[in-house]
């Protein structure tokens, strides 16, 4: 035995380090995934409240109209980036998906085991785990790459969505002739006048 074979007994076996590692991944790809799907309930949500909005607007003036319709445009534009984010987060397309490396089925395990003997069988173990480990990492990394993006897209897509609604409340309150008729009448219904108490004659 020279001293490179030496050294390489000599080192603890890191085995349940690269087990640890690969289900922290897998369990940051759940997380991920989980992400992935309440941006885009939110999104929907967003985008059916704007729809909404802009179908139930009513207003004398053609440029809230205009100013309402701009808004609408640039939530529409925001939100197809956000969609195109969170569709490559979930599948990258562009690369056309991911290949996730995972362990062999257990039955091949078996009958490696039984063929080899136990230092054999641990660099087998080992070879598997790191590599699903490194194709997890790499693919995490890329999705949360894309999410962040997205999540950026998504700020500005609930600002605008915001800013529209409180456009169509305060439109809603100002040009409402129905709420001005029963604010008005509120305000300048007369009062009855005080009357004199009568004195009963003795």
């Amino acid at each position: 035995m020279d001293a490179t074979d030496k050294n390489l007994s000599n080192k603890p076996d890191f085995i349940d380090f690269y087990k640890e590692v690969y289900y922290k991944e897998l369990d940051r790809r759940n997380s991920l995934n989980t992400e992935i799907a309440l941006q885009a309930t939110t999104l929907v949500a967003i985008v059916s409240s704007v729809f909404s909005l802009l179908t139930n607007l009513k207003s004398s003036s053609a440029c809230l109209h205009f100013i309402f319709a701009f808004l609408t445009l640039g939530e529409t534009v925001i939100a197809v980036v956000a969609v195109y984010y969170l569709m490559r987060s979930y599948y990258d397309f562009i690369k056309r998906g991911r290949r996730f490396r995972y362990l062999p089925k257990m039955e091949k395990v078996h009958e490696y085991y039984e063929q080899v003997d136990g230092q054999e069988f641990n660099s087998f173990l080992r070879d598997y785990f790191i590599a699903a480990c490194d194709s997890h990492i790499t693919h995490n990394d890329h999705k949360s790459v894309l999410l962040t993006k997205s999540s950026r897209w998504m700020t500005y897509l609930v600002m605008g969505g915001g800013l529209i609604a409180l456009i169509f409340i305060v439109n809603y309150v100002f040009d409402n002739p129905n709420l001005k008729t029963t604010s008005n009448n509120a305000v300048q219904e007369p009062k009855k006048p005080a009357t004199a108490p009568t004195r009963t004659p003795l």
